[in-house]
């Protein structure tokens, strides 16, 4: 973390559903108390659902071709979709001033299925810290190891945060092939979360 920013953990007696959940509800505040990490709440996926949509046709089109972009997701957004997905799924949702500006779907064995930061957020060390929170959360469960299959324009912050590549590997979508990479962190035995 910036060392311009202050970190306190807030929990509440809360229950929730989130993948690698310690029990209670969790979030992590950021000075100012208006940004923070949190569990999905009903009605995100609306923001979630532009977020994605965003993303790839605003930042992943620097690494893939239109026509890629166009199978990995519509231009317009989808909420009925996600609506359905973050109802299973549960992600945690990055908060800045009340507005969800990224979030990440963590498995319960460690997989982060995806991470998404909207366009507008970008570059301002979002994604590094939905993964130090999702690493928390992880170690919190005992699961040693996290995995993803990381874009070409996500591998760099993956990297950054301690993950190796495993293997490149060609994914056939919709009629078109997008690379990625197969990354991997493994996790120390105590509740840090700190890559060993």
């Amino acid at each position: 973390m910036s060392g311009a920013r202050s970190l306190t953990i807030r929990r509440t007696s809360t229950r929730s559903t989130s993948s690698c959940n310690g029990g209670a509800f969790a979030a992590w505040v950021f000075a100012p108390e208006k940004v923070m990490i949190r569990d999905y709440q009903p009605g995100d996926h609306i923001a979630i659902a532009e977020i994605f949509c965003r993303a790839i046709h605003e930042v992943a089109s620097a690494c893939y071709t239109p026509a890629q972009c166009a199978a990995w997701s519509d231009k317009a957004a989808n909420p009925g979709h996600w609506e359905q997905r973050c109802a299973v799924k549960r992600p945690f949702v990055f908060e800045n001033q009340g507005e969800v500006a990224g979030f990440l779907e963590l498995d319960d064995d460690g997989h982060i299925d995806c991470m998404y930061v909207h366009p507008d957020h970008g570059r301002q060390g979002i994604a590094s810290r939905l993964i130090d929170y999702a690493a928390l959360r992880c170690a919190e469960k005992g699961v040693g190891r996290m995995y993803v299959e990381a874009s070409l324009c996500a591998r760099p912050v993956f990297e950054k945060k301690g993950f190796r590549v495993v293997k490149q590997q060609t994914v056939p979508l919709r009629g078109e092939e997008l690379v990625n990479f197969v990354m991997e962190r493994y996790l120390d035995a105590s509740s840090s979360g700190e890559p060993r």
